[in-house]
């Protein structure tokens, strides 16, 4: 420690006693600070100028007609708009001089709107809507970050396109709505009055009905009873008529026994003739009997009848008049109702035609018994006149008596058969009768169910229109009704601004950065420490000298040296620190950012001047390799999240991620352990390079030497007189107490293996030479036709690397194996020397 002490008092020293050195040192922190400076004035606020960037505007657009709008231009709106807006350098040019002006670089970008602009905005109020677009021209050659600029300038021009078309129609539709609101509250209004009087009337109409479904189902009832009365009736006839045919049979029987009496003896004939006298009258009076019967039936059977049909009849006009009031009904729109108008029209012609049968048999009826009463008249007439024959008899029977009484009662057979026809008929008319009777009991019951259900349906249908005749009156105090009525006095401006901008950002912002230059300050901070530290290394000597030091190691002279470099790193970050305090970078604390400063700028020299002294030129490349790593994989400028993946993979283990982080929670404000976070494992990284390199000095002296040595004898590269400190002593002492033949046998092995090297080292120089250009010269191939650039760039740096530490090592052992040679040529002059000396004494 007392070494490493004496070693940087020496070089403080140095430093203080020459001002021409100190205001070196001072001025590498300037320059180091002025990038960083420079960068972060520049970056203060770089969106505020964009009104000097030219930006050509042409309008083409010839304008619609809308209903409701009127015409609508927006093209010359927007132009109007543009003239008063300064966010860029408009420049108003017909659509040729833009797109031309773009192309020659004149003006970074041109927006023009082409003729059918407008219209084609309009048609999204029709079913054939159209997208409007405009034409953006930009020159991306001119400037990296102005299409940028553009592209955000031409978006934030279309979102002001869209809102305010969206501002203008929602205004004129909000205006519609509050119109329509009006006239739809005056029409519910109205429709309500109007609805109510429909309901009532048609409730009325309904009740009508129902009254007369009602005495329909009552004559019905009646009609029902009348055709039981007239079944009654025809089955009674049925039984006169079965009467007469066997009273009509036995007076045809009697007449022809009399036939055969009077046939058989002619000498009894007079008692014979008063006997057919006698039984002629009893036929005459059988005859006359069965036709008052069945004459009768005949006659009582027509009037219960034609009673029924009466009946029938107006139960029948009655169905159709209730037909017809219920088709007149509101309710002949009901589903249910409208079937059972059918059905009742279906069974209301049945029942007619059954009407209508009932009335030929009445007419039946009365042919027949016109027919009966002319035949019995006949019959009557035709025994009446054997009567007379039979009673002249005595006074006639040879002549006349006989061929008359045969006459007659030929004439009554004839009369009894017709009779007998007609009676046969009328049972049939009669049994017809009856099945006509039983077919309109069937349709008078079928009628009474259905009305019944009508009845049922038209109940329901008042209960409707009772219930929708509430609904009418509640209609004005409805939510819906409500909500019309607000809409009557709808706000259209209010509207249009609320559709124009539905929804509002509200934003909070933590740790607020002020500028843009204070939000780049820790990235470009970070580089002018590293730039600083690196250009103190550059400058001044890595290798200390031993004069004023006692027994200087390799170890204790680096350590010594680095306390040096470590103390100028400090001066460097007053300096920058201080810079950025008076440019204007925001801070929450000017202490904190010194001592950040401080602590960053002392990580940064003890990793560069590490790297330096163990690798001399080749550190110093690895210095400017890993700061080109670190501005595109720190996070200085853009999230990691958006850097490809190489980037994202050694994030983590570049000193510039924990310096921006550090810088950051001073510039923005503390969370928590974030600084602590930051700056412990930047700390870390400094310590373990620095380690590594104390541990692996002693192993890298002589590749130091050999570089220094060789860079010396260029007389072109800067390079520093290096001396194996510490061990070319115990080599020369160990060679000294060895035996003449232990160093001879020594020498011989090692010009065998120098002389085996040099043999091949022509063809290992040849193949690294080959290796260099070829595998170099396949990976930038492999970036042109590959997507992983940034892989490929990384492979084709790690692969150079590899090449020139092969070309150190070669080189390394070809001079390793001269100066082992030399010190063994050395050491055999000096032991002849001392073995002359020897034998001299």
């Amino acid at each position: 420690m007392h070494t490493i002490l004496q070693i940087y008092k020496r070089d403080l020293r140095r430093l203080i006693t020459q001002p021409l050195t100190l205001v070196l040192a001072l001025a590498l922190g300037v320059v180091g600070g002025a990038y960083g400076w420079i960068c972060i004035v520049v970056n203060h606020d770089p969106y505020g100028n964009t009104g000097n960037l030219k930006v050509a505007v042409s309008s083409e657009d010839t304008g619609a007609e809308i209903s409701g709008m009127g015409e609508l231009n927006l093209g010359s709106q927007l132009i109007e708009s543009l003239e008063t807006n300064d966010n860029m350098d408009w420049q108003f040019v017909d659509a040729d001089t833009a797109v031309e002006g773009v192309e020659s670089g004149e003006y970074y970008a041109a927006l023009v709107f082409p003729e059918d602009f407008s219209a084609n905005i309009a048609s999204l109020l029709t079913s054939d809507a159209k997208p409007s677009q405009i034409e953006y021209y930009v020159n991306e050659k001119v400037n990296a970050a102005s299409p940028r600029i553009t592209d955000s300038v031409a978006s934030t021009l279309e979102q002001t396109i869209n809102e305010q078309f969206a501002s203008q129609i929602s205004g004129v539709v909000a205006e519609l709505i509050a119109n329509l609101s009006d006239q739809t509250t005056d029409a519910i209004d109205q429709s309500q009055q109007d609805g109510l009087a429909q309901v009532d009337d048609a409730t009325a109409k309904l009740q009508s009905a129902i009254d007369g479904l009602d005495e329909a189902s009552d004559s019905l009832g009646s009609a029902r009873e009348q055709v039981s009365n007239a079944k009654t009736s025809l089955s009674d006839l049925t039984d006169a008529i079965d009467s007469s045919q066997s009273k009509l049979s036995a007076s045809t029987t009697q007449l022809g026994q009399l036939r055969t009496t009077s046939s058989s003896t002619l000498s009894s004939l007079s008692s014979t003739a008063a006997q057919g006298g006698v039984l002629l009258g009893q036929a005459a009076g059988g005859l006359g009997l069965a036709a008052g019967q069945a004459n009768a039936g005949l006659q009582q059977a027509s009037g219960q009848l034609d009673a029924v049909i009466e009946s029938a009849q107006n139960v029948s006009d009655d169905y159709t008049a209730l037909l017809t009031a219920i088709k007149q009904s509101s309710a002949a729109g009901n589903d249910t109702v409208s079937k059972l108008i059918t059905k009742l029209e279906q069974q209301n012609a049945d029942y007619q035609q059954a009407i209508d049968s009932l009335r030929t048999v009445s007419g039946d009826i009365s042919t027949t018994s016109s027919a009966v009463s002319g035949a019995v008249s006949t019959g009557t007439s035709a025994i009446q006149s054997g009567i007379d024959s039979a009673s002249d008899a005595s006074q006639t029977i040879g002549s006349t008596a006989i061929p008359q009484l045969y006459a007659g009662l030929d004439s009554y057979a004839q009369m009894s058969t017709e009779l007998a026809v007609a009676l046969g008929s009328l049972q049939q008319v009669g049994e017809q009768g009856e099945a006509t009777l039983d077919q309109l009991d069937s349709t008078l019951a079928s009628v009474s169910s259905t009305l019944t259900a009508t009845a049922q349906s038209l109940g329901d249908a008042q209960s409707d229109l009772s219930a929708a005749s509430t609904d009418l009156h509640a209609l004005r105090s409805s939510e819906v009704y409500a909500q019309l009525e607000a809409l009557s006095g709808l706000d259209a401006d209010a509207l249009a601004d609320f559709v124009a901008s539905p929804a509002t950002l509200e934003t909070t912002t933590f740790y607020a950065v002020e500028d843009y230059g204070s939000s780049v300050a820790p990235m470009y901070t970070n580089l002018a420490l590293w730039v600083g530290a690196f250009a103190t290394v550059l400058i001044f000597r890595v290798e200390p000298d031993d004069e004023g030091v006692d027994s200087m190691t390799v170890t204790t002279g680096f350590l010594g040296r680095w306390l040096f470099f470590a103390t100028v790193a400090l001066l460097q970050s007053v300096i920058i620190a201080a810079g950025d305090l008076v440019i204007g970078v925001q801070t929450t604390t000017a202490l904190g950012l010194f001592a950040t400063c401080a602590l960053i700028s002392v990580s940064y020299v003890s990793i560069i001047y590490a790297l330096t002294a163990a690798f001399t030129h080749i550190g110093r490349g690895l210095c400017v390799l890993l700061l080109v790593l670190q501005i595109s994989g720190s996070s200085g400028m853009y999230p990691i999240e958006m850097m490809p993946e190489f980037f994202q993979r050694i994030y983590h283990v570049l000193p510039f991620t924990y310096g921006i982080k550090a810088i950051r929670e001073i510039v923005g404000g503390m969370y928590g352990m974030n600084y602590v976070k930051a700056i412990a494992p930047m700390a870390a990284i400094a310590a373990v390079v620095m380690a590594l390199v104390v541990a692996l000095r002693p192993w890298t002296n002589h590749l130091t030497e050999y570089f220094n040595r060789e860079m010396l004898a260029t007389g072109l590269i800067v390079g520093e007189e290096f001396s194996v400190a510490g061990r070319g002593e115990h080599r020369t002492i160990r060679i000294l107490v060895g035996t003449l033949a232990e160093r001879q046998e020594h020498q011989r092995r090692l010009r065998e293996r120098h002389q085996r090297y040099m043999d091949r080292y022509p063809k290992m120089r040849r193949a690294a030479i080959v290796a260099g250009v070829v595998v170099p010269a396949i990976l930038a191939v492999f970036s042109v036709t590959s997507e992983e650039k940034v892989v490929m760039l990384s492979l084709w740096v790690a692969w150079m690397l590899v090449i020139m530490l092969g070309f150190v090592a070669l080189e390394y052992f070809h001079g390793k194996f001269e100066r082992l040679l030399r010190e063994e040529n050395d050491m055999e002059t000096t032991a002849e020397l001392g073995l002359a000396w020897t034998e001299g004494q």
